[in-house]
Order: C-alpha cells, then structure tokens, then sequence
C-alpha cells in the first residue's frame, strides 16, 4: 500500500495515468523492488546482501587503506565473493575509530553513478559528534526507505503534516529560521523531499523544539495537522501539557518519532491522549534508516535492502531470538566512506519471525545505548533498568533525567509542574530502591529545564564518574 494521494507528473498535459519525473521513476521503481524483497526468504535477503556487501568490499580495498589493511590481514582478496563466515573475521569498526580516523576513511574515488558527495554529522545520544560523508545515492536510499515508511503506514499524503524538533540552519534561510524560531512557525506549501517528489501532498508545517509547550500546541490547534513528527521526549511534553489543560487534537491520525528511544508508556499515553499510535523508526545520521516499525506487530523489521545489521553478544557471535546485544551496521550503499561493521554504539533485542510474512530480519527493542550503564560500587556495570510505567503515572513530573554522580549515587534531576507530595516521593524511591537493589543511594532534584544534546536529544542517563574501568558487566 502506498500513500493515499495523486502521483507527480511531470507533463502538466498527462495527469493521468501521471508521468513520473525522473527521480520519481526511480523512488517507485525501488518501491517495487522492496514490495518483492521484504517478503524473501531470510537466505534469499542474506544472499543478495552478501553480493552487494562484496562490491562494498572490493571498492574498500581499492580505495581506503585503513580498510584495506584490515581486510587483508582478515583474509579477504579482491575477486573473493564474501559470506557470513569470512565476514565475521573483520573486526569491529568503533565509533573511536570513525572519530579518529576522520577523512582518512574517505574513499579516493566514488563511482562515477553516485553523483555527488555530502557530510552527514551525528551526535548520537552520547553527545560525541561523528563526520561521515556520503554520495547521492545514500540520500536516494534514504528517500526510498522514507516512501516505503509511509507506504505500510498507509499514510495520506495530501493531508497536514507538522514536524517538531531541531533544525539544522544551513537548509533554510534566515528568514524561514526566524519562523522556525517563532511561535508563528513555519509552513510551507508541501511536505517536501521525499513524498513531494513522487505524490501532490497536503502543506507542512515546521516548529522549533525550542518553543514552548504552550506555543508548540498552540500551533498545532491552529494547522490541526494528520501526522506529526517529533521526538518521544518533546511528545511526552506535549502529551502532559494537552492532559494537564484538557486539550485535544482530534486531527492527528499518528505520531512519528525517531532519535531516542521509545518506551511502551509512552505509546500508551499517546493512545490514551490522543487517540492515535505512534509510528517509531531506528535511524542515525551516520548509517541512514535500520529499522522500521512492522505495522502489524510493532516490532521493528531490518531493512536489509539499504544496511546490513548484526546483533552480537560479548562473544562476537550472532545473538539469538530473545538476546540482547550490541548492534553493528554496514551501510551497504556508502562508498565514499565505507563503514564496515560499525558499531553504532546501541543495543537491540533479536525477535522472532514476524507474523506479517516479511522476511526481513526482527528485533523485538531498541534498547538504547551501550553507555547507558551504572557503575556500582564493586566495579561491576549494570544496565539501567526501572520501572518505567510506574514513573509515568506520577503525573507531576514532566520529564526526568538519572544522573549517577559518584559510584554509589544516583540523582533524579526533574521537571515538574508542582513540588511532589509525599506519597510522589516514595514511589520514586521505591522503584529506584527496587531498580539498584539498595546499593544505591537516590536523591531528587528539581530543575527549571534538562540539557538537549546538539541535535535537540534528551539523554534519559548521564554517568559523570571520570576514569573507571569496570572489570565487567552484568545484565
């Protein structure tokens, strides 16, 4: 299924059937692909990514020597087609790595065919920026999965679209960031790339993260959009302001978040709220689109046709149904800056086959980042773990942080509408007694505001303790 609106043609004369512009052609020719591909065989899906990961390989070994030196001593020859086997022999490119080597692992030559090249920057949740340059074929394998995000959402495009969240300034002019900037906000007369390109959509309006609850809402009572994009932390402020003041936005047909990780209270209370579900996808700036939400299940299907994604436990091995591991990428398209099996620095758990007959690959979560580790008092590191649908019910606060400031201390730093009550107080305490098993202790601090990263993120666990080296880690 595809958005519910007219196709771009590019003969004013011939509106129907349209003629495609050529990009247009293009993004719907890979359309057609991809409504054939996600439902092969997982082999069928492994064996066309392995050909494609082999040209990958190939070029990276012409043309970037700090892969080349890897690859070889890996045992990987030019010629040589690549598989599962001999994959898993390259080590693990870090995001230290990314970092440190910067322009080295730029290609020195790209395919004529993929066009251009661009800088992509991404902060990540742990506020360390990575530069990675990509060609115009990554920006038209971002489209495609765009178009195919809306396609199984049965999106309509000609309807309002509204997108909350920080903008970066070099897109935009001065005075549409003084737009962006103001409670007026910006609209324009489409949605813009992708969807744009291929169907005549509704208008689109574009807000600030920065502004205020109070103007936020404001704007979207006045455009009353049908989707709204932002990020889960700027929607739970949303959804705490509409509840508090008994505010409803009766136009919205669902949410799309991205950038943080989304929790299952969180989908509640949108559902609760506003009435609509809420539409996640697993992306970065830096690998492009990993995942999208099954629109079935809920789960979150792989792309495969665009990256190459593994989940590995500490061994390095595949993780199985149920596990949770780190999450390593190959972009499959990037051939001005190959990263080969990158690890992006996030966790996801491995989920079964889908029900919805895709064969792309399941993970059940997004769990977050790897950073988002206590360290306790022994040395040992812990994944932070609470009880979050309990929290959610204090309906005082308006977002929280955890801030481990020494190796037995945790501090909440809160947003709230009100000071606490007792009773508040001592749920707070005891999930978190629960969540540390007493070793531990917690306090609350009140704020006016939380720190954004950059790219307007809110990190949900900050560690402040410098220097440790933790012996290892418990799940």
């Amino acid at each position: 299924m595809h958005p519910i609106s007219s196709p771009v043609s590019s003969m004013p004369s011939v509106q129907f059937p349209a003629m495609p512009p050529d990009e247009a052609a293009t993004l719907q020719a890979l359309q057609w692909q991809f409504d054939q591909s996600e439902f092969w065989t997982p082999a069928a899906l492994q064996a066309a990514q392995f050909q494609q990961i082999t040209a990958l390989v190939e070029h990276a070994m012409r043309t970037v020597p700090f892969h080349a030196k890897r690859l070889r001593a890996a045992g990987f020859r030019p010629g040589k087609p690549v598989d599962a086997t001999l994959w898993r022999r390259l080590p693990i490119m870090t995001r230290a790595d990314l970092r440190d080597q910067g322009e080295k692992l730029h290609a020195s030559q790209l395919p004529a065919a993929f066009g251009g090249h661009f800088t992509a920057s991404s902060s990540g949740s742990t506020g360390v920026p990575v530069r990675v340059r990509k060609s115009d074929i990554d920006a038209l394998m971002w489209n495609a999965i765009s178009l195919r995000e809306l396609g199984w959402h049965d999106t309509d495009a000609s309807c309002m679209h509204v997108a909350i969240k920080g903008f970066a300034g070099a897109q935009f002019s001065t005075a549409d960031i003084a737009a962006l900037r103001s409670p007026s906000g910006l609209i324009l007369p489409n949605w813009g790339r992708p969807a744009s390109v291929v169907w005549k959509t509704g208008p689109s309006g574009m807000l600030h993260s920065n502004l205020s609850d109070q103007e936020k809402i404001a704007f979207l009572i006045r455009v009353q959009p049908a989707y709204l994009s932002t990020s889960p932390s700027t929607l739970r402020l949303l959804l705490g302001y509409l509840r508090d003041h008994g505010i409803r936005l009766p136009s919205l047909r669902a949410v799309h978040t991205s950038t943080e990780r989304l929790d299952d209270d969180l989908r509640d209370l949108c559902m609760d709220i506003l009435h609509c579900k809420i539409i996640h996808n697993y992306s970065a700036n830096e690998v492009g689109y990993m995942a999208l939400q099954c629109p079935m299940t809920g789960y979150y299907h792989v792309q495969s046709e665009v990256v190459h994604c593994e989940v590995l436990n500490d061994a390095g091995a595949p993780c199985a149904v149920g596990e949770i591991g780190r999450v390593v990428v190959t972009p499959l398209h990037n051939f001005a800056m190959p990263l080969l099996r990158y690890q992006i620095g996030d966790e996801a758990e491995i989920g079964p086959m889908c029900p919805c007959g895709r064969g792309l690959p399941v993970l059940k979560n997004i769990i977050g980042r790897t950073s988002d580790y206590l360290t306790l008092p022994s040395g040992m590191r812990r994944r932070l773990t609470y009880n979050v649908y309990r929290m959610s019910t204090i309906e005082s606060i308006k977002e929280y942080q955890l801030v481990q400031t020494h190796p037995d201390r945790i501090e909440i730093r809160m947003v709230v509408r009100r000071e606490l009550t007792a009773a508040e107080t001592g749920v707070i305490e005891d999930v978190m007694h629960t969540a540390f098993d007493g070793l531990l202790r917690v306090s609350i601090r009140s704020v006016t505001t939380l720190p954004r990263t950059a790219a307007g993120k809110l990190r949900p666990f900050i560690s402040e303790i410098e220097g440790t080296s933790p012996p290892g880690i418990t799940q």
